[in-house]
């Protein structure tokens, strides 16, 4: 029998929407901790379009967003820019969890409340990050930073699961590979928690921790997306091994890099000027260990879609009123 799929192809591509949207949202607030611009305003809670207010104290009264760019306050900007960006987040998941309760069937109606609780729990948490910051001090930034990275991969899984590809039958894929892809996920985001102690609170046991569990997450991955590639025939998989054994090849050059351009020198971390081409490689660093995280999470979502069910009058009228529901 031949089943539509429970949620309609412009929610699917909404849901790539979110990611993509997001996707700067992380570049930007990794630049925010690269420059260390989070308290450029100590006020959390502003008006969404703060940016373009007018600035009512100055001759003329300027666009924010041209005042800032002309005075050269790249601080705020970037800041501001970066919680623009989550109020643009946050509204596209309200859009999708309302329009997948309404349009979805079956348990994927479910998708669009979870994006939106991640997203809003995240939010909230970036307010307090900057109310609280003299209470609470660095240790909540670090926080914010780890949980954004768990936030990003949940979208991302969140998409992939309301894509044509989770739908496809899972016919090969042992258990035991299964359970080893979900570890691998958590090796990574721990590696990558240490790595956010580290860059926030430059604590010298995460620094060798972060670097010691790199070279087993980027064994674990590439053996991953080979194993994944010889078992798992669907072009998803496929393509998404492929890049992510290219990106994770990549990762391990970008963080000696960034170790040396801000330990490596006779100045202490925190003394280290910021430069263009330091901070590109910081950020970067950050960024691509953000992708990489929520492409394991990707591939291990994938192998871990449901088995293929044998045609039986049970499992045909299961799927016969999940078309209806």
């Amino acid at each position: 029998m031949n089943v539509s799929h429970p949620i309609p192809l412009w929610l699917r591509c909404w849901s790539w929407l979110i990611v993509l949207t997001a996707l700067p949202l992380v570049i930007i607030g990794a630049e925010v901790t690269t420059k260390k611009v989070g308290m450029a305003d100590p006020v959390g809670l502003r008006n969404p379009l703060y940016l373009f207010e007018r600035e009512a104290d100055v001759s003329g009264q300027p666009i924010r967003i041209a005042h800032l760019l002309e005075t050269g306050q790249w601080g705020l900007l970037i800041e501001h820019g970066h919680r623009l960006l989550g109020w643009l987040v946050g509204l596209e998941c309200i859009i999708f969890a309302i329009a997948m309760g309404f349009l979805a069937r079956g348990r994927s109606r479910w998708l669009g409340l979870v994006a939106g609780l991640v997203v809003a729990a995240q939010g909230i948490l970036g307010i307090l990050r900057v109310t609280l910051n003299l209470k609470a001090g660095p240790e909540l930034s670090t926080l914010h930073g780890c949980t954004a990275q768990l936030v990003f991969a949940s979208l991302v899984a969140i998409a992939v699961m309301a894509s044509v590809s989770w739908r496809k039958p899972n016919h090969a894929i042992p258990s035991w590979i299964r359970r080893l892809a979900v570890a691998l996920c958590c090796l990574v985001y721990l590696q990558m928690v240490f790595g956010a102690i580290m860059r926030h609170l430059l604590d010298p046991l995460a620094q060798r921790l972060h670097i010691l569990l790199a070279f087993a997450a980027v064994l674990g991955i590439i053996w991953l997306a080979v194993r994944a590639r010889q078992l798992d025939t669907i072009g998803a998989t496929t393509w998404l091994s492929l890049g992510l054994t290219l990106v994770v090849c990549l990762q391990p050059v970008l963080g000696v890099e960034a170790w040396i351009r801000r330990f490596g020198s006779l100045m202490l971390p925190d003394a280290v000027p910021s430069t263009l081409m330091g901070d590109l490689v910081r950020s970067g660093h950050h960024v691509l260990g953000t992708l990489i995280f929520a492409g394991t999470i990707a591939l291990t979502v994938l192998l871990c879609r449901p088995r293929a069910e044998a045609a039986t009058p049970s499992a045909l009228h299961r799927r016969a009123m999940e078309g209806i529901a």
